[in-house]
């Protein structure tokens, strides 16, 4: 089975792959059915109902090991076309800092101190939300069983703004020689029928070689599982 190269490759003149459009719209498609499917599996979560249907489990265990992969392969393409259009590696990372860090502090100032207070709450913390916000929210250590400061689910903005400078690292340091490395793994993963077994192949055997040895924490500096996934598929 050959793979047509003009199917995955990026357009010329900076057009839209709307392929890649499509991709990433029923990524974050998947993203929304999964975590409205957290609320009635019989897994532990933010929210439950008080009756927990079993029958969700099959289909919830098949998208876990890729579904987040998915979102960060389809961000990697992005992040790309975006260098393209850059300047060098530093107008890349600036760029990457306005579109990432800027939303990033936007949520954790007005957003996640909302469900952190209702998490504390729940532990008995006996004060309202503007006196958490003003006084409590900004430490740092645990706080009524909770780890402070949190991002809570908008960690994969940040594990994305992070790859996002190592990559403008690297090309800032190698330059010519880091993209003549991509182009060349690019020219790889297109050739035959390899860009739909080789990721599979890669993510099962992280996942296989990590499942027993290192749990998947979603913390940017101790979370070695979810990078040692994430970041080659980005």
């Amino acid at each position: 089975m050959q793979t047509d190269p003009a199917f995955v490759a990026p357009p010329a003149g900076g057009q839209r792959h709307y392929g890649m459009d499509w991709l990433r719209i029923a990524a974050f498609a998947l993203l929304i059915v999964y975590h409205v499917g957290m609320v009635f599996a019989p897994w532990d979560w933010v929210i439950h109902t008080q009756r927990s249907y079993a029958v969700l489990v099959p289909p919830m265990a098949m998208l876990t090991p890729w579904r987040l992969a998915l979102l960060f392969a389809v961000s990697g393409y992005a992040s790309r076309k975006l260098y393209d259009r850059a300047a060098g590696p530093g107008a890349f990372a600036e760029s990457r800092a306005k579109r990432l860090l800027i939303p990033l502090a936007f949520g954790m100032a007005a957003i996640v101190p909302l469900e952190m207070w209702v998490r504390v709450m729940e532990n008995g913390y006996p004060h309202g939300y503007l006196h958490f916000w003003t006084r409590d929210y900004w430490r740092i250590g645990e706080f009524y069983g909770r780890e402070f400061p949190s991002w809570e689910h908008l960690w994969f903005v940040a594990y994305l703004a992070t790859y996002s400078f190592l990559l403008a690292g690297v090309l800032a340091w190698q330059g010519q020689r880091a993209l003549g490395w991509l182009n060349r793994a690019a020219g790889w993963l297109l050739t035959g029928s390899r860009l739909l077994w080789a990721p599979i192949a890669l993510l099962v055997t992280m996942r296989l070689a990590l499942l027993f040895v290192v749990a998947e924490r979603q913390g940017l500096t101790s979370d070695w599982a979810g990078h040692a996934q994430y970041l080659p598929l980005f």
